[in-house]
């Protein structure tokens, strides 16, 4: 009985690992990482390069993961900026999987993390995006749902 208990979490975990390509604990720890290293640990999670972001406010570099380069649609994105605005570190992820968005809400909860703002924005499409703003002291992430995806920001003040 124990074995079978054993063999349900390992499946259960590494299903979870499956679904889900990064945690928030780890996209935290990689808004710290230089671009080397980023791009060795997504690599690791089958994401390829995709462009070059820089330019008076900004300075990154995002990844896709399952690129259709016909029309630049992929499962996530991921974005490490060295440069955004007046953060320290911030890094931005993109899915479009429910239960993945799901997941990481509940993380941010679980990392003491307090909802400070619902907002919503005019997306240029015409359509609308819901912003929720959750903070614990100088750290902030940002979650916007639109109709397409979900994507998770954190940022580090100065």
């Amino acid at each position: 009985m124990k074995f079978f208990y054993t063999l349900l979490f390992v499946f259960l975990l590494c299903f979870e690992s499956f679904c889900q390509s990064f945690s928030l604990p780890e996209l935290i720890m990689m808004s710290k990482m230089d671009y080397d290293n980023f791009d060795t640990k997504v690599a690791s999670k089958d994401f390829r390069f995709y462009r070059k972001i820089n330019n008076e406010y900004q300075n990154g570099i995002e990844y896709a993961q399952h690129l259709n380069t016909f029309n630049s649609k992929a499962a996530r994105f991921v974005t490490l900026y060295n440069k955004f605005h007046e953060y320290r570190y911030v890094i931005t992820y993109q899915t479009s999987d429910n239960l993945e968005y799901i997941n990481i809400k509940k993380q941010i909860k679980s990392l003491g993390f307090l909802l400070e703002d619902i907002k919503d924005h005019q997306l240029n499409d015409g359509s609308t995006a819901n912003f929720f703003m959750y903070r614990k002291g100088k750290e902030l992430i940002a979650v916007s749902v639109n109709p397409e995806s979900f994507e998770i920001a954190y940022n580090l003040e100065y």
